[in-house]
């Protein structure tokens, strides 16, 4: 982020009536969701494309970025909310949202549902079996309260339960109490971390009512958990556009040579781990930490990786060869199609487990799973697809979130 991007939202103490986006985030978002699909279509058939993904040098993949500059970009939006209409007004901005990921989930699972009992003969994914037991008519009602969620459909879920949290946090920061705000999501990932939710959701079960065939709080993430990461960022986005980006760049994440050379080697160590780990008998938790509730290892990738980034976008006296490095950066992240992708990043991010899905029917459907040839071209294909779809929400529906 340059310094004239990163001023396009009003830098002084009195909140803006209005967050201008900004242009390295949604491209960098739009890196993300196009990296996800690169991921979960080589999860169902590999191919050597797999290899260009970050995820292979670091142990955490796309989601745990995204959560992070998520809740960046959600204090951009609804600090403003809350500024202007208060607590409650801030909730129903929230809820409005929120009504549009709902559909958005509830779309693509009863879909997806119907679509994997359909073509289970085929068995389209190893790692997901669909319920062939339960009545369909039960199982398309329980779409509508997430019991019932297709693969690599979890961030929607995690969104709806960590954004319910955002005027609380709103308020806590406005009144000055950082200091709660930040010891409410820390307890809440260190519950998650010592399984305490799991233990007292079990105990209700068991003990009060059955609800597991009634409803559901969470997906492959735990909302608990990724609290940490999502409202760390909108602690990061409130500090931005409260007190302007010298305030950003001097007293929250300062522009240090020594952190930086400390995130690359924490990035090198975890590269290394990951590339070597037959050779140096890397442990797992090193090379391939727990993501369903984030663990220190994947925080520390995480931070690691998002500040070698930051770094590198805003420094300004960088030498040669890293100068070249954030004039590429900076081209890529500014791309009209990473932007476009990005400002469509529930659109596409829903979008996307039918660009995985629907290639993998035909590549299966028609007896190509050996054939590298054929699943690159599908792979490709679908690729453009989920890219056109994104310029095509931006020309036709472009109040689509």
């Amino acid at each position: 982020m340059t310094d004239a991007t990163l001023t396009a939202i009003a830098v002084d103490t009195a909140p803006a009536k209005k967050a201008a986006r900004l242009v390295h985030i949604d491209g960098a978002r739009g890196y993300l969701l196009l990296a996800m699909f690169v991921a979960h279509f080589n999860f169902t058939h590999w191919t050597p494309i797999i290899y260009l993904h970050h995820g292979g040098y670091t142990p955490v993949w796309d989601g745990e970025f995204f959560v992070l500059l998520s809740g960046f970009v959600c204090a951009l939006s609804y600090g403003s909310v809350f500024q202007r209409t208060g607590f409650f007004g801030c909730f129903k901005a929230v809820i409005k949202r929120l009504r549009w990921v709902y559909l958005y989930h509830v779309i693509v699972a009863f879909t997806m549902l119907h679509f994997f009992i359909q073509a289970w003969p085929l068995q389209l994914d190893s790692l997901y079996k669909p319920d062939l037991e339960t009545p369909l008519l039960i199982q398309s009602l329980q779409v509508f309260t997430f019991v019932k969620q297709p693969i690599y459909l979890g961030i929607l879920l995690l969104y709806i339960v960590l954004m319910l949290f955002i005027p609380v946090a709103a308020w806590l920061l406005d009144r000055g109490k950082t200091f709660l705000f930040f010891g409410i999501i820390i307890v809440c990932w260190v519950a998650a971390r010592l399984n305490i939710d799991a233990i007292m959701g079990a105990w209700f079960e068991q003990n009060i009512i059955d609800t597991s065939g009634m409803f559901a709080l969470r997906s492959s993430f735990s909302p608990l958990s990724y609290a940490l990461l999502f409202y760390g960022g909108y602690y990061l986005g409130y500090r931005y556009k409260r007190y302007g980006w010298d305030d950003f760049r001097q007293n929250i994440l300062p522009l240090n040579y020594s952190w930086f050379f400390v995130a690359v080697a924490a990035i090198a160590i975890f590269a290394v781990a990951e590339l070597f780990r037959e050779q140096l008998n890397s442990p797992t938790w090193l090379y391939e930490p727990n993501r369903a509730e984030i663990s220190i290892t994947g925080i520390m990738g995480t931070c690691a990786v998002s500040y070698a980034v930051y770094f590198l976008l805003n420094r300004k006296d960088l030498p040669f060869g890293l100068s070249i490095i954030q004039s590429i950066g900076e081209k890529i992240l500014l791309h009209p199609l990473l932007v476009t992708v990005g400002q469509s990043s529930l659109f596409v991010y829903s979008a996307h487990v039918f660009a995985v899905f629907l290639p993998s029917y035909f590549i299966v459907a028609t007896g190509h799973e050996g054939d590298r040839g054929v699943i690159v071209v599908a792979f490709f294909t679908a690729l453009l697809a989920l890219i056109g779809l994104a310029f095509v929400k931006r020309r036709y529906f472009p109040a689509l979130p």
